[in-house]
């Protein structure tokens, strides 16, 4: 007597095939979501870190941020960056796609690529590609407000956006700013 070959049909296999598929539909939005709150979350870290570095800075200077004279010029943030020590990997957010950790990197010898080289070669936006900065657009330095006196709601740095969600950093539209009392809100 013959016996049934042991296997898995065609059918069983397509069955089994389709119910990962669906399963993997439904959880890879709720994955990117989590991943995009991930980087979201440490954007705000990388805004909160460059304010905490900015109020010493401001400290040190009588009170004013790094400032180039206005213009659209941010070479203040160039010179600050070193001063303070900053990694330039802090000046980009992780959900930029337009810009990267690896364009911060020489290719040819692997070390951290020269600023101010990079600089030409990005307009003078090197390290405003993620984050845009008040103290490019003023006329005069900003001020920290004397200790007595609250600083307002004044943005000072905050993630690049666009009149599209497509041109936001954070999907599905919106941007971490850096405000001048210190705080990061979505």
């Amino acid at each position: 007597m013959m016996g049934r070959r042991a296997g898995v049909t065609i059918l069983e296999l397509a069955f089994v095939l389709s119910i990962i598929g669906v399963l993997a539909a439904i959880l890879l939005p709720a994955l990117a979501r989590a991943r995009e709150a991930g980087r979201r979350a440490s954007c705000a870290a990388n805004l909160m870190q460059i304010g905490m570095a900015m109020r010493t800075y401001a400290d040190e200077n009588d009170g004013a941020l790094p400032w180039s004279g206005g213009g659209n010029d941010s070479a203040c943030l160039n010179a600050f960056m070193f001063d303070a020590q900053i990694p330039a990997a802090q000046f980009v957010c992780p959900s930029d796609a337009g810009f990267s950790h690896d364009d911060l990197v020489d290719p040819e010898t692997g070390q951290p690529a020269n600023i101010f080289k990079l600089d030409k070669q990005f307009n003078g936006r090197v390290l405003r590609q993620s984050y845009d900065y008040l103290g490019a657009y003023t006329h005069e330095p900003i001020r920290l407000p004397p200790p007595t006196r609250s600083p307002g709601k004044i943005p000072v740095m905050w993630d690049w956006g666009s009149e599209f969600a497509s041109g936001f950093n954070h999907v599905p539209g919106g941007s971490n700013v850096l405000w001048l009392d210190g705080s990061v809100t979505f």
